[in-house]
């Protein structure tokens, strides 16, 4: 059975004392049957006994058996009154850590976000302050103490203090001054008695294993922020240790929601950063790619820098580096702890089938057409566009920026295998993708020097986040430039254009201006929206037209500067 906890109620009752008045309640009934039960052995061996059974009468037999029952009646009631006290016991442990935990903590948060209304009268806030200040005065710190005897308790109350100190420090700063209740002071003063307790136990025998999960570490890591500015050597090293032992229980992937415990324990302890790094290899050895992704987004440097490390001699393999795809896969920190899209997992399961029917053709797409995020594109059409580099055939080309924050282009693959399919035997697609203005303009002229001696671009799918006045970082200035401008000429004559870009389509915006700049039949959208549909046209001198749908129904085609109704 578990430990009573000597906790203390509101009426500053102790536990302990419930459960001796109880235990010694039960210590007279056993005292009581004790003495019954001598009374009769003393008279079953009494003489007077003995002659009675002389003449037959079996009284020694009797008191023998009466002797026995009250015997097995002791050993059954003592158990099961002692399962019972437990059992009471166990109940008012719990009553008591919600009325002087739970409770106390529900109330103060109610009261900081009440005190935020700014409709409140001056009377109504001094109650509430008046009403925090009696919360904090009487607070029990020592049930939190007391409830690190308990596994049971010390989740629950772990989960109390998760709970409330969740909200950022400004919350309870808010309403500090002289006059009032310093909150943050009571949240400090409550994450140090958590703190301390656990380095106690620490010291003393450890925690209890089943309790070191990443709920109870979570609340660690929001009690040690609040008291960040108190550096306690002692607490921090037993933190460390901590820290280490969470090592063989909690996996990567959760270990990276708790960045600052890593990083603390990963600057005290030489046995902590050998026991991560070789976590991290066997995660890379055995492919866990989700836990692999959320160490490389960690805000945790320790952790982030072994992560990528490792990753980045996995990719070694296929002649490309943790810095070529980096940006591309949003390999930094991430506000959600991890939690973001996996581009490790789905790239690196997409290279590995590429691999599989052309080695080396990773590197050669990356090198030559900048692709970093393979798993946006159908397989068949990235082996047919390495089969085909070095041939300068007719094409149009897929231009894809890296700059992707919500993941819009990964959903493209579906339009790009359905271009592939109804331009086959005619027209190449060529894939590339690009970072920044200069290197979208590059990469057109990359493939100008390529193939344009003999066929020029004939459409371009263009992807990049936009707005009415600029796609990606590209506007009505930037294509009135020398540069922008010379590109026309990378281009055959009337070419189209599709746009997948937010409102880029919008009447005056960058698609109209695009249509006249570049004598070009322009597709795209005027309000935010994804590609729907592409419908390829071949008329009867084989010149490619499109028919584009956006979703919403809200595409528009724009020609050589004019708003007019899509080719059939």
């Amino acid at each position: 059975m578990e430990k009573i906890p000597n906790l203390i109620d509101n009426d500053n009752n102790r536990l302990k004392d419930v459960e001796s008045q109880k235990r010694g309640e039960l210590l007279s009934t056993i005292k009581e049957k004790r003495s019954q039960r001598d009374d009769l052995l003393k008279e079953s061996s009494s003489l007077k006994t003995k002659i009675k059974d002389i003449f037959g009468s079996h009284k020694k037999e009797s008191l023998e058996y009466e002797i026995r029952n009250i015997q097995d009646r002791l050993y059954r009631d003592v158990n099961y009154k002692k399962e019972n006290i437990y059992k009471e016991l166990s109940n008012e442990s719990r009553e008591i850590i919600i009325e002087t935990i739970e409770k106390p903590l529900v109330d103060l948060k109610n009261i900081f976000y009440k005190l935020s209304d700014n409709t409140n009268t001056q009377e109504e806030n001094d109650l509430l302050k008046n009403n925090a200040q009696n919360i904090i005065e009487n607070f029990k710190f020592q049930n939190i103490i007391e409830g690190f005897n308990n596994p049971t308790l010390l989740k629950k109350i772990n989960f109390y203090l998760d709970n409330f100190l969740e909200n950022d420090n400004y919350v309870y700063d808010k309403y500090n001054s002289k006059d009032e209740i310093n909150f943050s002071s009571f949240s400090r003063k409550l994450s140090k008695v958590f703190l301390s307790e656990i380095s106690n136990k620490i010291e003393n025998g450890g925690i209890y294993e089943h309790n070191i999960d990443i709920n109870f570490l979570k609340t660690v890591k929001r009690a040690q922020n609040f008291n960040s500015f108190n550096h306690d050597m002692q607490i921090e090293n037993n933190l460390s240790i901590l820290m280490n032992d969470a090592i063989s229980k909690i996996d990567i992937f959760y270990l990276s929601q708790v960045p600052e415990l890593v990083d603390l324990a990963a600057n005290r302890s030489v046995e902590f950063r050998e026991n991560l790094n070789n976590k991290i290899s066997s995660n890379l050895i055995a492919e866990k790619w989700s836990d692999i992704n959320s160490a490389c987004k960690s805000s945790s440097k320790y952790l982030s820098e072994v992560a990528l490390e490792g990753l980045d001699n996995y990719l070694n393999v296929y002649g490309i580096s943790v810095g070529d795809v980096k940006f591309a896969w949003e390999l930094f920190p991430q506000k959600s702890d991890g939690y973001k899209f996996n581009n490790i997992e789905v790239n690196i399961l997409k290279m590995k089938e590429l691999e599989t029917s052309r080695p080396g053709i990773v590197k050669s797409l990356f090198s030559e057409f900048g692709i970093k995020e393979f798993h946006r594109y159908p397989t068949n059409v990235l082996i047919k566009q390495f089969d085909t580099k070095d041939q300068d055939l007719p094409y149009g080309i897929v231009l894809f920026t890296n700059d992707d924050h919500n993941d819009a282009f990964d959903l493209d693959r579906e339009i790009i295998e359905s271009m592939s399919k109804q331009t086959e035997n005619k027209l190449l697609i060529r894939i590339s993708e690009f970072q920044s203005r200069f290197s979208f303009l590059k990469n057109l002229a990359s493939f100008n020097e390529r193939y344009g001696k003999k066929n020029k671009i004939e459409y371009l799918l263009w992807g990049a986040h936009g707005w009415q006045a600029a796609i990606g970082n590209i506007g009505n200035l930037q294509l009135n430039g020398k540069g922008a401008k010379r590109t026309k000429d990378f281009f055959i004559d009337k070419p189209e254009i599709i746009l997948a870009s937010c409102s880029t389509g919008a009447e005056g915006a960058i698609a109209q201006k695009m249509s006249e700049i570049y004598n070009a039949t322009v597709h795209a959208p005027s309000i935010p929206s994804n590609l729907e549909k592409v419908l390829v046209n071949f008329d009867s001198q084989n010149k490619l037209h499109f028919n584009v749908e956006f979703q919403r129904n809200c595409g528009n085609t724009y020609s050589f500067g004019n708003k007019t109704d899509q080719q059939a």
